[in-house]
């Protein structure tokens, strides 16, 4: 039957006509796909909503914040892991140049939960000497856990790492509806759209975006997004202590295709923020043998003091 209908098209003239209707078609919703991607998953305001959408439903990604003044340098990695359980592990190393002659380093690991903080030393040098004119010996305070616990509505690392200027959540589909849309309803990011920069890297696209946010409006999503992971830590804070507050002028990049933040950094202050490793987990284990930090502090303190 099929090579007789073909006959009966050859016959008429019809087989390149069928041809040429079918390439047609195809040739059609090709383009029809590739107008979709150019100006609908490629706009600047698809892409940056998009990127806001996607730091609402991660499992994990990993921050890295660079920050330098006149008292040195400060280098933190965050590894944030959300789901079950919720978690950050942290590593931040700090540079200090008290005076001409005095430099320190010190290097700190943090795993923070909703409910508690651990925190040590793992590498402390100093130039400082005690004041017998020694240098300090940090060998009983290097990699010493200490441990937190964190009262009822207060936050700890793992809410200081996951409440970024863009926040981090693991959220569903409605709550991350309602949240974008108190965002976009109160203009809690105020972006110009028509001043997009657009670079490459690499060989992928990426968009440079002007961001104004404003505190009070700032507090707000925050505190939806606590209350919708369950959180409840940020319950006193109140978005109206913050009203009139400075606008906070960000320079936001992001990868056009993935639709997911590249950097941030701060307008006016040497502070940026690096993102890498979308959707990997990590699981430390919770260290067993610990101290209080307070406990912790006052033996740092009796070595820098000679004791």
């Amino acid at each position: 039957m099929f090579d007789t209908y073909l006959d009966i098209l050859q016959s008429r003239g019809l087989a390149w006509f069928y041809g040429v209707t079918l390439g047609g078609g195809i040739l059609l919703t090709l383009f029809t796909g590739w107008m979709w991607w150019h100006y609908s998953y490629l706009n600047p305001q698809t892409v940056f909503w998009g990127a806001v959408n996607n730091n609402l439903i991660i499992d994990g990604v990993t921050k890295r914040t660079q920050r330098k003044d006149n008292s040195g340098v400060r280098d933190r990695y965050d590894q944030i892991s959300l789901g079950a359980p919720n978690l950050v592990k942290s590593v931040e190393t700090i540079s200090q140049n008290q005076a001409a002659q005095d430099k320190n380093v010190i290097v700190s690991e943090t795993i923070g939960t909703p409910e508690v903080n651990f925190n040590r030393y793992t590498k402390i040098e100093t130039t400082t000497k005690t004041p017998d004119g020694k240098l300090p010996d940090f060998s009983k305070v290097v990699n010493q856990w200490s441990k937190q616990e964190l009262g009822k509505e207060t936050s700890g690392a793992f809410a200081d790492a996951i409440f970024d200027v863009i926040p981090f959540a693991h959220l569903n589909a409605q709550q991350r509806h309602d949240v974008l849309n108190t965002m976009k309803h109160d203009e809690t990011y105020k972006v110009d759209f028509d001043a997009v920069g657009k670079t490459r890297k690499n060989g992928r696209l990426y968009y440079d975006y002007n961001v104004s946010i404003a505190p009070d409006k700032y507090i707000t999503i925050l505190k939806q997004i606590d209350g919708a992971m369950g959180l409840n830590q940020l319950k006193s804070l109140d978005p109206a202590q913050y009203q009139g507050g400075g606008l906070v002028e960000i320079k936001v990049t992001i990868d056009a295709h993935a639709h997911q933040l590249e950097s941030i950094s701060y307008v006016g202050s040497d502070n940026t923020q690096t993102y890498s490793a979308w959707g990997v987990r990590r699981n430390p284990v919770l260290p067993t043998s610990t101290i209080s930090m307070a406990d912790l502090q006052a033996k740092l303190n009796a070595v820098v003091n000679g004791q």
